[in-house]
């Protein structure tokens, strides 16, 4: 108990290890704070795994919607890019109407 005390006093500023020393440990409380420690590591591993498959869900939802994003973006460039090719073409050819006309005057 003395040995207790002084190891108490000596290591005050750590008081884990005054606690751990100055509790008994028998086979009971053993397996009470090993069980504990187990159930702790297996909440900690399921809220672990309930998040991995949280983020493994919201990047293949954000992957999902980044691909229907591309295709949307990509067909409306396309719709773009045959608008510029049929106004080009019409006024080519309205161009090539005028300079017949003015070539005719």
């Amino acid at each position: 108990m003395l040995l207790l005390l002084l190891l108490n006093v000596v290591c005050c500023s750590c008081t884990l290890v005054s606690l751990c020393l100055c509790s008994v440990s028998n086979q009971e409380s053993w397996t009470q704070r090993s069980s504990d420690i187990i159930t702790r590591s297996q909440k900690a591993r399921a809220k672990a795994k309930e998040y991995r498959d949280l983020i493994d869900q919201m990047l293949c939802m954000t992957a999902t919607e980044m691909t229907n994003q591309w295709n949307i973006v990509n067909a409306a460039f396309g719709d773009r890019i045959r608008e510029y090719i049929k106004a080009r073409t019409d006024l080519e050819t309205h161009l090539a109407k005028v300079s017949i006309l003015i070539n005719l005057a």
